[in-house]
């Protein structure tokens, strides 16, 4: 699900010493049927994607692109094995990472 940045940033704030690309966030759920939620950790990787668009960065370096998530109680987590492929023709990219849990 699509989030407004100002709505979650009222609730939880942008990690420390790092700037919020975009205008979103993502509220991920991995569901065993139409209404059983999987809380916990995954038996695999799940491979998360977020594309961007080279307005988005303000300023930010694409290559030091990276996707955080929040946990209560630890507050922003980065999450593992990163990617980044920008297309300098079409100013445009996509950020890969993989998490075991949402």
């Amino acid at each position: 699900m699509k989030l407004e940045q100002e709505k979650v940033e009222s609730v939880v704030s942008v990690p420390t010493g790092k700037t919020w690309v975009g205008d979103n966030a993502y509220s991920l759920k991995a569901l065993q049927d139409e209404h059983t939620e999987i809380t916990g950790n995954f038996d695999k990787s799940v491979e998360v994607s977020i594309d961007y668009v080279a307005g988005d960065l303000n300023g930010v370096d694409a290559s030091t692109l990276k996707i955080y998530h929040f946990e209560d109680g630890l507050g922003w987590m980065p999450l593992s094995g990163c990617s980044n492929n920008y297309n300098s023709l079409n100013q445009s990219g996509v950020v890969t990472c993989y998490t075991v849990s949402f």
